[in-house]
């Protein structure tokens, strides 16, 4: 973490160097940059005031045809400008300011046979105008597009990188060259004495230029073992351009401030250097194609290649126009200002791709083939603008002459209309027509391109409608692959805390392995929500920026991921695709990545649809089968209820139960004892569902053990009952029971209520409740219950009933008062007890108004013959 903030320091001190040298550069070239009007308004001032100087010091040189009319002549050596003394361009430079269109030049001069003169003639006024078509293209080029095109390419590519050495080398390479193409007569008059100072740097830029081609060239991409071994050689070459430098600027300043009568000699020694200087310029300008060269057979990645070939075709590419208008300048023996503007022009336009190759081969960390890089611009440049700018032309034109038709006399309004009609006609039919040329131009010219692009839209419409994950995921896979030419994919899910490889292709063993869903790398990939190049050797990728760990970056190495493709809906991460290196070993372009998110975003969508579909599908089952085990556990509970009911004499009874799951925790029994005792008992387990009855099954079978055994007190057995009940329950889980045994031989009934609805005993037009007994059962371990005993009369009719039965009923409050049951009982208790359970039921149900019953509902009739 340290170590990241160290470099996120040093590259922020870095790039406010870099804004600060942009403000420099930038404001001399574009005090430069304004000046050229005025240079074209001064014609003759190229070789100001009218002649050159050159050695022996100060002889004069490419003297101007005014110049020579006025009898100045090549050879004569230069005593004063002006008035002037000569004591170097500067003195020059000085008397020149002070010139204006309509003033006369004075010169004295001495000629070789040593006789003085004066010479002088007058300055004309220039309109711009009036200058070549040639002269004012190179000097728009040279002073105003190059030199900025330099210097944005050169700080835009340290900004983008600050901390690469390379970058550095690029920007110098990139300023110094700005300033060699630019003749120093370009720079303003109007700086005066400033103008030798701002020559003299422009000397040392020039000189400066060889040497950062040679240092790049030594650097870019990497050095070879070959070049580790021989520094000596990168070092005698920085002392040779060193030696360069030294001569140039030394040179510049003693022409520029050196008086020839004290330093002629050494001004003659110097210049007489710069055949030398030249020599070892255009070395280090050989030696960057050189080493160029070299790197492109010495190194085996394909990544080096392609950046060497882009280099080198963009560099051979760009000077060798410039190369030939030199060359065609030296023979004609004319300034390149002078030629034609067809031939200077695009030798200077060729130019502007030598820095913004050298850009490109830095900045880009996958560089793409030379092939794709053309065919890209191409198709860029053809199959979109070029297209576009055709159809803007044409419709311009059809517009053009429908207005022009529609002006002309004699054309009433129908035929105005008819104009009008037919040229929309024209532009609509033009905006079909470019749209399907740039169709036919992409699969004529581009067609590899184009497939892909193809395959990837339809593939990102056809996994809108898929639902199934695996043929899914299979399909994407294969497509992609088909698409891009990518061998190995792998498509991992999230799932138990983990991506988990779903599909996988191109792997050894059959798939990739696990990312962990608190990996950085996955939350880059939801915050991002954007495909992430994995570039492993770039210090400044995401992968060092947000600190990934060791087990992280060993996971991108194994599965060799170059893009990571998320699966995202909204906020949520799905999964990802990672994908390997192409066949081709070349890079994702833009359009690929652009696609790729396309059918990323359709196939998350079809992803979290599959995800549901089968999250339904699985819910469906579920339920199919909790519903089979509800029904299992219903034919179950059913044969815990009395299955046949014998004949018992003096009585007439029938028992109901109804759960409202499927199966509930109410239950009944009629048991008849050995010793000729008849047990009666209902009861409600608190909840509903599985786990009601579950304990009502353990209740009911314990009390039926208990029962069997036929103890005296029923209350001392209710008591056990409940002590079983709640030691084998949770403390959340109770019943309610009402329990009785009818003894015929004495026609007494002894009961015990735990905490039941009081069954009711209809006797005539009476209603008796049983209340006697005591708290529910299994709520508390200590608990005493009390048996109670009544007399039964012939015609009595004996009602148990659930909770569900009563508060079902409760609607008939308002029309019978408090105890409806109790009426309704009296106004049927003439019916069986067969009979008397649907009525019962029947009355619940019309009264609660149709609405569905939640609770269960259980009933028994006891009739006494």
């Amino acid at each position: 973490m340290a170590d990241t903030m160290e470099t996120g320091n040093r590259e922020r001190r870095l790039r406010v160097l870099a804004v600060l040298s942009m403000a420099l550069l930038g404001g001399y070239q574009a005090a430069v940059a304004t000046q050229f009007y005025t240079q074209l308004r001064w014609p003759e001032n190229e070789a100001a005031p009218g002649f050159s100087v050159v050695p022996p010091w100060p002889s004069v040189s490419r003297a101007s045809e005014r110049a020579k009319q006025a009898g100045l002549k090549n050879g004569d050596r230069l005593l004063a400008v002006q008035g002037y003394p000569y004591v170097g361009d500067a003195a020059r430079f000085e008397a020149l300011e002070k010139a204006f269109p309509g003033d006369r030049i004075r010169v004295h001069v001495e000629s070789p046979n040593g006789v003085p003169r004066e010479v002088s003639w007058q300055l004309e006024f220039a309109h711009p105008e009036t200058s070549s078509p040639g002269r004012v293209v190179f000097m728009v080029l040279m002073t105003v597009a190059m030199p900025f095109l330099c210097l944005l390419v050169g700080f835009w590519t340290v900004l983008a990188r600050p901390g690469d050495r390379q970058a550095w080398l690029l920007l110098g390479m990139v300023t110094t060259f700005s300033h060699s193409v630019v003749h120093p007569g370009f720079l303003p008059v109007s700086w005066g004495l400033l103008r030798p100072l701002f020559h003299e740097l422009h000397a040392v830029a020039n000189a400066c230029w060889p040497l950062f081609m040679f240092l790049f060239a030594w650097e870019f991409p990497r050095r070879t073992e070959w070049q580790d071994r021989r520094t000596w050689l990168r070092t005698l070459a920085i002392l040779l351009f060193a030696f360069c430098i030294l001569t140039l600027a030394a040179t510049s300043a003693a022409t520029s401030w050196g008086d020839p009568q004290k330093w002629g000699i050494w001004i003659d020694r110097l210049t007489s250097l710069s055949g030398i200087v030249q020599l070892l310029q255009m070395g280090g300008i050989s030696c960057f194609f050189a080493l160029l060269t070299y790197k492109r057979f010495a190194l085996k990645d394909i990544d080096s290649v392609r950046r060497m070939r882009t280099i080198l075709f963009g560099a051979t590419l760009a000077l060798t126009p410039l190369f030939l208008v030199v060359i065609m300048s030296l023979i004609l023996r004319r300034d390149m200002g002078s030629l034609s503007g067809w031939v200077i022009i695009p030798a200077l336009l060729a130019m502007c791709l030598f820095p913004v190759t050298l850009a490109y081969a830095i900045v880009v960390h996958r560089a793409f083939g030379l092939s794709m890089v053309i065919r890209q611009g191409l198709q860029y440049a053809l199959a979109s603008r070029g297209i576009r700018i055709l159809q803007v032309m044409l419709i311009v034109a059809v517009i053009l002459t429908a207005v022009i038709m529609a002006t002309q006399p004699g054309m009433n309004r129908p035929r105005i209309l008819q104009v009008a009609a037919i040229g929309t006609f024209v532009v609509l039919a033009l905006q079909r027509a470019a749209e399907w040329l740039t169709k036919w131009v992409d699969r004529r010219f581009f067609r590899e391109a184009y497939n892909a692009e193809v395959v990837l839209a339809n593939l990102s419409d056809d996994v809108r409608t898929m639902v199934e994950t695996k043929l899914l995921l299979e399909k994407v896979a294969t497509r992609i692959s088909e698409a891009l030419h990518v061998d190995r994919i792998a498509l991992l899910l999230r799932e138990g805390g983990q991506f988990q490889p779903a599909y996988a292709m191109g792997f050894d063993h059959g798939t990739s392995a696990p990312l962990p869903e608190s990996a950085r790398t996955a939350e880059v990939l939801r915050r991002d929500r954007a495909p992430l190049r994995v570039y492993m050797d770039d210090s400044n990728s995401w992968i060092y920026r947000e600190g990934l760990s060791g087990e992280e970056t060993a996971w991108l190495w194994a599965t060799g991921a170059e893009l990571l493709l998320p699966l995202a809906v909204k906020d949520k991460l799905l999964g990802f695709v990672s994908m390997g290196r192409k066949r081709s070993e070349e890079p994702y372009t833009g359009n690929d990545l652009k696609l790729l998110q396309s059918v990323a975003v359709q196939t998350g969508l079809a992803l979290e649809n599959s995800q549901l579909a089968a999250a339904i599908a699985e819910a469906v089952a579920q339920r199919e089968r909790l519903n089979r085990e509800v029904e299992i556990a219903q034919e179950v509970q059913e044969r815990l209820f009395p299955q046949n009911l014998p004949e018992i004499a003096g009585l007439d009874y029938w028992g109901y139960c109804r759960p409202a799951r499927g199966v509930g925790g109410d239950s009944y029994d009629f048991l008849p004892l050995e010793s000729g005792l008849f047990a009666i008992s209902i009861g409600d387990v608190s909840g509903k569902g599985v786990p009601a009855s579950l304990l009502m099954a353990s209740m009911q079978s314990a009390l039926r053990g208990q029962a069997m055994s036929m103890p005296a007190d029923l209350g001392a057995m209710i008591g056990t009952l409940n002590r079983l009940i709640f030691d084998s329950s949770p403390s959340n889980r109770y019943a309610t029971l009402f329990y009785c045994q009818f003894d015929p031989a004495n026609r007494v009934l002894t009961y015990v209520n735990g905490g039941h609805c009081p069954p009711m005993i209809v006797r005539g037009d009476t209603v008796l409740r049983l209340e006697d007994g005591g708290p529910v059962v299994g709520l508390f371990r200590p608990a005493r219950f009390t048996q109670g005993r009544m007399a039964i009369e012939r015609g009595d009719v004996l009602v148990g009933f659930t909770d569900g039965v009563s508060e079902a009923m409760n609607a008939l409050d308002e029309e019978w008062g408090e105890d409806a049951l109790g009426r309704f009982l009296l106004a049927n208790r003439d019916a069986a007890a067969r009979e008397l359970i649907p009525k019962i039921v029947a009355a619940a149900d019309a009264f609660a108004d149709g609405t569905p019953q939640h609770d269960d509902m259980t009933l028994i009739v006891v009739r006494f013959l």
